[in-house]
């Protein structure tokens, strides 16, 4: 088994959503999850019943990880770079994002040797803009 229980009913909750909405919700949360692990049956999905690219990276988005750890998450759980993730390549991408969250709360935390290339993005300063030329 790759997921235990609670992942699946969360990740499965979380995709259904996702299906429902055209991508996620304002809060971008899984709360009440379970019911969508019946729904969608706990492996892979029909096919055309799939999440597309951009549902995907406005949840990817919402995570708070560095862009090129985004990248990376995407690359390794959609490796044939299918326009739609279906279930299993959905909750592969949604583990990664978890543990690269928890890798990054454990190095803002002061653990020595947990850190993460894909820990929280810092606010950058805003850059100045050159001054306009008037002809």
């Amino acid at each position: 088994r790759t997921w235990t229980a609670e992942e699946e009913a969360v990740y499965d909750e979380l995709f259904e959503r996702c299906l429902r909405r055209g991508g996620v919700g304002a809060s971008g949360d899984a709360a009440g999850a379970g019911a969508g692990a019946a729904a969608a049956g706990g492996g892979t999905t029909p096919q055309g019943r799939g999440l597309n690219a951009e549902q995907c990276a406005d949840l990817l988005r919402r995570s708070g990880l560095r862009r090129r750890a985004l990248k990376e998450i995407w690359q390794v759980s959609n490796p044939e770079l299918k326009s739609e993730l279906g279930l299993r390549e959905f909750r592969t991408c949604c583990r990664l994002v978890a543990h690269c969250q928890a890798a990054a709360a454990a190095a803002a935390g002061g653990q020595e040797g947990q850190t993460c290339e894909a820990s929280p993005q810092r606010p950058r300063p805003p850059r100045p803009r050159p001054p306009r030329r008037r002809c």
